[in-house]
């Protein structure tokens, strides 16, 4: 009786495990589609801005996704055509292409897509979440400047390493539903 109990519970499991590693390489074909709501621009504690967001997601060949984000009401002048490209699904690696030369390495965490990158001075962190039926996109930026640097001791428990502090200027966020 054990025996089948073991064997049962072994099926069991390997069906869950099956289940989790298939439902990982869904990513980015379950997340096609387009994609709407409004982008919220925070400073500080309140709102200072809303513009209508579009998100469209299209599978362009085995590895490769239009990744197209719009802004505003006006697609022509809000269109960033970029690329999602399968860099290794395995390990949860992406490359975003804005198709203007500029390549950005993002990661896959569960659900979360993580691209983090640092142009004209500003540091941003930009993530796309499926969450239920809806993808929140956030980016958080701020200057590429450390505000404050501490530790950097030596102690007599080893050495404590020195760590960076950046500020935090600007959070932008967006509830996207599927249309």
């Amino acid at each position: 009786m054990t025996k089948y109990l073991f064997l049962f519970l072994l099926s069991f499991l390997w069906i869950v495990f099956s289940a989790s590693a298939q439902k990982k390489t869904e990513f980015p074909a379950s997340w096609q589609g387009n994609w709407n709501g409004e982008l919220k621009i925070h400073k500080a504690d309140k709102a200072v801005q809303s513009v209508s967001m579009s998100l469209e997601i299209k599978q362009l060949d085995s590895v490769r996704y239009a990744f197209a984000i719009v802004y505003g009401p006006d697609r022509e002048k809000g269109l960033r055509p970029y690329e999602l490209i399968v860099k290794n699904a395995a390990t949860g690696e992406y490359v975003i292409d804005e198709k203007n030369s500029i390549r950005m390495e993002a990661y896959l965490f569960g659900e979360k897509l993580v691209c983090s990158f640092s142009v004209g001075g500003t540091r941003l962190l930009s993530s796309y979440e499926k969450n239920g039926e809806n993808i929140v996109f956030e980016v958080i930026s701020g200057p590429d400047k450390a505000v404050s640097t501490t530790g950097g001791q030596k102690t007599a428990n080893g050495e404590i390493p020195a760590v960076q502090a950046f500020p935090v200027a600007v959070m932008q966020r967006a509830v996207l539903r599927r249309r």
